[in-house]
């Protein structure tokens, strides 16, 4: 992980409760059983607990995204300068 989150926001009783990344991994080494399982999501420096569809969901995209942009980088459609001339 680059920089550790500001927030964490854990799912419990249909609420989010926000605790810190801290207190996460403090939780984590205690509990193994109950805070392993848990899939997050990055939202603005933070980490978003989510169902794991919606986990599933979010990554595909992530990786679909890269790879059209990866195509596009390939195929030439991305341009980095001003390379077209006014008309």
């Amino acid at each position: 992980m680059k920089y550790a989150p500001k927030k964490v926001f854990i799912l419990s009783n249909g609420k989010y409760t926000e605790i810190s990344y801290d207190e996460l991994c403090r939780l984590t080494k205690e509990d193994k059983s109950t805070y392993t399982d848990k899939l997050f999501i990055p939202l603005h420096g933070m980490l978003l607990e989510v169902a794991e569809s919606s986990y599933k969901d979010f990554y595909k995209d992530k990786r679909r995204q890269k790879h059209l942009y990866e195509q596009s980088e390939e195929n030439g459609d991305i341009s980095y300068g001003n390379d077209r001339k006014a008309i």
